[in-house]
């Protein structure tokens, strides 16, 4: 792949995790430095009930940056991730138009935090969707959550 070339990044915030909030602050962050790579960015939030929505999200993850926030889903469009057969697209719940929110995604970039995030569950949907993503796979990333399953593999191998 070209480094120069632009991607249709996928950013994912917020989640169903006591972590969510931390999410939203560091999706912050990742967002500022996508965009400033030249990167076109969808930002697609998660709420605690787990509803995906797309919208104006970029104000709520500012304000996330110096306090403690919730994902609002108001004014937002509820979506669905898919695989057309041709490519991983994100479409409108309710037949509305998502217009270049809805162009192929080149890669996600999951900045959710604790489970339902970064326990092996959201990589083994975006696996599903046939689309790649920041991170390790499913099963590193369920080992790593898994104190103990990892402590055990370690001593297995010999790391102390």
């Amino acid at each position: 792949m070209n480094p120069k070339r632009s991607l249709h990044v996928l950013l994912l915030v917020g989640g169903r995790s006591p972590e969510h909030p931390i999410s939203l602050r560091s999706g912050a962050t990742v967002l500022e430095g996508l965009r400033l790579a030249g990167h076109r960015v969808t930002l697609v939030g998660i709420t605690r009930e787990g509803l995906w929505v797309h919208g104006d999200l970029a104000p709520q993850l500012e304000k996330a940056r110096t306090s403690i926030a919730e994902l609002e889903p108001a004014g937002c469009q509820p979506v669905a991730l898919v695989w057309t057969g041709e490519a991983t697209r994100l479409v409108g719940l309710g037949g509305d138009a998502l217009g270049a929110a809805g162009d192929p995604i080149d890669v996600v970039f999951p900045m959710l935090h604790g489970p339902n995030g970064e326990d092996g569950t959201m990589q083994g949907l975006l696996d599903l969707a046939r689309v790649p993503y920041v991170g390790a796979g499913p099963t590193a990333s369920a080992l790593a959550m898994d104190k103990l399953a990892m402590k055990t593999l370690c001593a297995g191998a010999g790391i102390p």
